[in-house]
């Protein structure tokens, strides 16, 4: 099925915008805004898939090669890893030009060569940018989260686990309702769990579900607010204020995902 939103907060309206008398014919079409007419008529803008792992080389080259399957171009694959094993060398074994980025130095500073996309996929279409952002030290995943704000180059930033699956066009269909000025933030309707440790899987038969690990976001939206210095429920923390501060949260549904549920998991 085609994926659908629906929107949880509205953005409060200018005076101006309030009082504009109505201009149009009652039977004319209603005109794009703005920017839903920029996105219909120039390329779209290039958006961030940011997957957070440690010493887990396996789930992070698997995440990557999920992301080359994706439906939706300009695309980077953005790692950020504070383990203790060598990942750099895994994953350049798949990806000879990775681009490594060392935390704590301006974005401007780090290595930014093209990088070899990674391999196109059945569409034809080229393969996404891999670039891997190194932390000296372990930190909590808001930390990460803000370190892969600080230096994406896309102009929307996707969470993916390394351990979830999301079908191709997961990313298409969350940036979408974004570029056009419907929302400002979206998730994924929680579809299929694994519940770990056990690999139990079950289907969400409710529509109520949200997976608060699928979040998209204008990437100024998470260099404004930020995302609390902790390691459960970041995500979460960082949707509720924004809503709070009147940006809109959508819902997008008819995508299918499975969501790997682990003991301290939240939800």
């Amino acid at each position: 099925p085609s994926p659908s939103t629906s929107t949880t907060s509205g953005r409060r309206l200018a005076r101006s915008e309030e009082l504009a008398p109505e201009t149009r014919s009652p039977d004319a079409s209603p005109s794009p805004t703005p920017l839903r007419a920029e996105w219909e008529a120039a390329p779209p803008p290039r958006a961030t898939v940011v997957v957070l792992t440690c010493n887990r080389p396996s789930y992070a080259v698997l995440a990557i090669r999920q992301i080359e399957s994706q439906d939706y171009r300009p695309l980077e694959a953005l790692v950020v890893d504070d383990g203790t094993l060598t990942l750099e060398s895994v994953l350049r074994r798949a990806y000879p030009d990775l681009v490594v980025l060392q935390a704590g130095r301006p974005a401007t500073a780090a290595r930014e060569t093209s990088g070899r996309a990674g391999a196109a996929n059945a569409t034809s279409l080229p393969g996404p940018t891999v670039r891997l952002l190194v932390l000296p030290r372990r930190a909590t995943v808001g930390e990460k989260r803000m370190e892969a704000a600080r230096v994406a180059t896309g102009d929307v930033i996707l969470h993916w686990d390394d351990d979830d699956f999301h079908e191709p066009r997961r990313v298409s269909a969350q940036v979408s309702p974004i570029l056009t000025g419907d929302a400002d933030i979206t998730a994924l309707s929680l579809t299929h769990v694994v519940q770990m440790p056990g690999f139990r899987v079950y289907a969400v038969r409710h529509s109520l579900g949200i997976l608060f690990a699928s979040l998209a976001y204008r990437t100024a939206l998470a260099r404004e607010y930020g995302f609390a210095n902790v390691s459960l429920g970041e995500d979460y923390e960082f949707a509720d204020r924004a809503v709070r501060a009147c940006h809109r949260f959508a819902v997008v549904a008819g995508v299918g995902s499975l969501y790997t549920r682990h003991e301290s998991s939240v939800g």
